[in-house]
């Protein structure tokens, strides 16, 4: 399905005279990486999530490239000043460190995903201590997880995709697998035949919601001017509707790999 023309750079066309006054030569320059339907170098506006930063930065006149890597060195670009920022992190002193972080861009809830033969309840992470538990390097886990994968009370079996852990939970190498609901649902209905699909879960109670944001390194000089700007834009397009039309978009499917 594709998007609706109305959503294409509406922030821009509608908001053009209330940002008349800043200068619109500016260009920030993103890493991103892939993460479907938020974040995806073939994805329709890069994913949902980078389309409302793009939309966003477009409200207060500033243009927005992305550069596409693997999130770890992602990371470390932003850090290190190569890039201006990056999309697609969570809050924490560790960021906020290097960075400037934004008002929360997206949502999304942790779920554990577990094979269909292998029944799995839990009320509290305790009742996940010495199982296998799948998880993906780069990734900003729950605080209860990470402290756990500290502590070894379960047995953490880390890859470098997501892929990698479903394909394990379906062979049972693996019991459950930690991930975001929207995006693993998404990625079982890519990787996956329909009587496979059928065989992966997922726990409907939510690990811990977390949010997205947008960080913009603290090396950079501008940086700390454009990331309040970019807060001023996303206010606004929360105010005038096009960031619930982009969720709701990517609700149905519509930031979904063609």
């Amino acid at each position: 399905m594709k998007l609706n023309k109305w959503i294409l750079s509406a922030g821009l066309v509608l908001f053009i005279g209330t940002v008349s006054h800043l200068q619109a030569e500016d260009t920030v320059i993103l890493s991103n990486g892939e993460w479907p339907p938020y974040y995806g170098e073939k994805l329709p506006h890069y994913g949902f999530d980078s389309h409302i930063v793009s939309e966003a930065f477009a409200l207060v006149g500033i243009k927005t490239e992305y550069r596409f890597f693997p999130w770890v060195r992602a990371l470390h670009m932003s850090k290190e000043g190569d890039y201006d920022g990056g999309v697609g992190w969570g809050k924490s002193a560790e960021f906020e460190e290097y960075h400037y972080i934004s008002d929360a861009t997206s949502e999304y809830e942790y779920v554990f995903f577990y094979h269909r033969n292998t029944p799995f309840n839990w009320e509290t992470l305790n009742d996940i201590r010495g199982l296998k538990v799948g998880l993906t390097r780069g990734y900003d886990y729950p605080p209860g997880i990470r402290q756990m994968v500290d502590k070894g009370e379960f047995r953490a079996d880390w890859v470098s995709r997501d892929e990698l852990n479903f394909r394990k939970l379906l062979a049972g190498r693996i019991d459950i697998f930690p991930n975001a609901r929207l995006a693993g649902l998404l990625q079982i209905q890519q990787i996956f035949g329909s009587e496979e699909r059928e065989q992966i879960m997922y726990h409907r109670r939510a690990i811990e919601k977390k949010t997205l944001h947008l960080i913009l390194g603290r090396k950079i000089r501008k940086n700390e001017e454009r990331m309040h700007l970019f807060n001023k834009g996303l206010k606004m397009l929360k105010e005038n509707g096009f960031y619930d039309k982009i969720v709701q978009a990517a609700m149905r499917g519509e930031y979904n790999p063609e």
